[in-house]
C-alpha cells in the first residue's frame, strides 16, 4: 500500500542510506559510511522504518549480548515524526532485547 510505513528487522539498511537519514540528527551528521558500516555490524539488532521503500526511521541496540543493551542512534525523519514511527521502532527493539 503506497504511503504505508513498514517497520521491521528484516530490512538491512546500507551505510549510505543510514548516513542520509543521519543528516536529520545534528549529533550524527559527521559520521562516514565506513564508520556507519562498522556500527551496523557491531549492533545486536537494527530496526528500520520505510515508506515506499525509502528509509524514514532507524534505531539500533548494542551491548554485551548477556546483561546490558543500549538503544542508540535513533532517528525519524521530520515529516514522519508524531506518527508513532519512533514508538513502533522502540517497541520492536525492546521486544527483541527481552528475548
Amino acid at each position: 500500500m503506497p504511503g504505508k510505513i513498514v517497520v521491521g528487522f528484516e530490512d538491512k539498511p546500507g551505510p549510505g542510506e543510514v548516513r542520509e537519514i543521519f543528516q536529520h540528527a545534528s549529533w550524527a551528521r559527521s559520521r562516514t559510511e565506513r564508520s556507519i558500516a562498522l556500527m551496523l555490524r557491531a549492533s545486536l539488532c537494527v530496526v528500520t522504518a520505510r515508506k515506499d521503500r525509502r528509509l524514514v526511521g532507524i534505531g539500533r541496540a548494542w551491548g554485551d549480548g548477556c546483561f546490558r543493551a543500549v538503544i542508540d542512534d535513533f532517528v525519524v525523519v521530520p515529516p514522519e515524526r508524531g506518527k508513532n514511527v519512533g514508538t513502533r521502532i522502540v517497541k520492536m527493539l525492546l521486544t527483541r532485547l527481552a528475548t
